[in-house]
């Protein structure tokens, strides 16, 4: 009689990317006390080569401009044209992580 075998183990996760709509990741970043453009810009530059105006449609909304909220999530949500290419997933995904309230570092940590 042969052991049972023990079932392999299937990784499971959720990317925030699907989870957060654009409008409400807008509103978090807007009331962030800190933003790490750097990371965000740099990811995004070596993506795809520019970076889109996402600090500036950040600092607008800040100023109550909400005619923002179409462009960020045109520029923040993953489309097709990034299907299949983990660079621009991670360079937009890491909008989610750039942006943190004083006294809580734990953002920044995440990314190291």
């Amino acid at each position: 009689m042969t052991e049972p075998q023990p079932t392999p183990l299937a990784e499971l996760h959720v990317h925030f990317q699907g989870c957060i709509l654009p409008s409400d990741l807008l509103r978090h970043l807007a009331s962030c006390d800190q933003i790490d453009w750097n990371w965000y810009e740099g990811d995004m530059r070596a993506a795809y080569g520019s970076v889109p105006p996402v600090h500036d449609l950040v600092e607008r909304y800040r100023q109550g401009d909400t005619s923002v909220v179409e462009t960020f999530e045109e520029i923040a949500v993953i489309g097709d044209a990034d299907a299949g290419n983990f660079k621009r997933f991670q360079a937009k995904g890491s909008l989610f992580w750039i942006g943190v309230h004083n006294g809580d570092d734990t953002t920044l940590r995440m990314k190291e």
